[in-house]
């Protein structure tokens, strides 16, 4: 029981002590993301939205380490997480309005959780009543689920698996 609290007690002691700046914090993840020190730019922007829920940059922070979860890491749920956070946090910023949009859009697109998808989309749709993004949430609203085929807007955009036939006039073309 000791070795579980002992590491955990330091790690609490460590932050709590942490004396450095909203904006040295900042930097400080700013420097781990260009060093491709992707968990570690993640700790710095989750220790900067903790410390200073108030400061400037923090709807950039957390867009920021939101988009490290999503195309970094490919973490998914991270990425939603994240993005929830600051929708939830900052719903009248820049950041929160994109962020609440990309949440549904992950988990409608990415994951497949369309009932949570659904209520991004409805909340975005609240918050963001006159935004040109509402006509992307009605079509995400009304295709939720549905395959690519089954979408009259999309189907042009699916190429469809060649016949043998065709295969097999391609072949001819290539070894000639």
């Amino acid at each position: 029981m000791q070795k579980v609290l002992m590491p955990l007690f330091m790690l609490l002691l460590l932050s709590a002590c942490d004396k450095r700046t909203p904006d040295q914090i900042y930097n400080a993840a700013l420097d781990a993301k260009a060093q491709k020190k992707y968990d570690l730019a993640i700790k710095e922007y989750s220790q900067l939205a903790d410390k200073a829920p108030e400061y400037e940059m923090l709807p950039k922070a957390l867009y920021d380490m939101a988009e490290i979860h999503m195309n970094q890491l490919s973490d998914m749920d991270g990425a939603i997480k994240a993005f929830q956070r600051l929708a939830n946090q900052f719903t009248h910023s820049e950041e929160g309005l994109k962020a609440r949009f990309m949440a549904g859009f992950l988990l409608a697109n990415n994951v497949k959780r369309y009932e949570e998808a659904a209520n991004e989309y409805h909340r975005f749709i609240t918050d963001y009543p006159n935004n040109p993004l509402i006509e992307a949430v009605q079509f995400e609203l009304d295709n939720l689920g549905k395959p690519i085929e089954e979408i009259p807007t999309l189907r042009g955009l699916i190429t469809p698996p060649k016949d043998e036939v065709s295969q097999e006039i391609d072949i001819k073309v290539q070894n000639k």
